[in-house]
């Protein structure tokens, strides 16, 4: 059963073309296989939780851990390059890659 698309995941996909068409087809790949990896490790979270992680946490969580692995560039490059999709998708994206980054650099 394929997934329905979220506005993380599109943004996301758009992003990857606009911006790295060469390795969009990669980018897409590294992320949808992050994306349900994470899916299967949160499926038994409740039914309340399963939808802001499906719709939200997950698919922002995947998109920060492919480009930090896939494009192997500074946390702020990413940043900049998220930020040319919706005003949401960025603030979303941005506190979920500040707070996982905060956790794996502590000072």
């Amino acid at each position: 059963m394929k997934r329905k698309e979220t506005y993380l995941s599109r943004d996301f996909r758009e992003t990857a073309a606009q911006r790295f068409p060469a390795r969009a087809k990669e980018l897409n790949t590294a992320f949808d296989m992050r994306l349900s990896a994470l899916l299967a490790e949160n499926a038994d979270a409740s039914k309340e939780k399963q939808y802001h992680l499906q719709r939200q946490i997950l698919p922002g969580i995947a998109a920060y851990e492919t480009l930090l692995r896939a494009m192997q560039v500074p946390v702020a490059t990413w940043m900049s390059v998220m930020s040319q999709s919706s005003t949401n998708t960025a603030i979303v994206i941005w506190c979920i890659a500040a707070a996982v980054y905060e956790r794996s650099h502590p000072q």
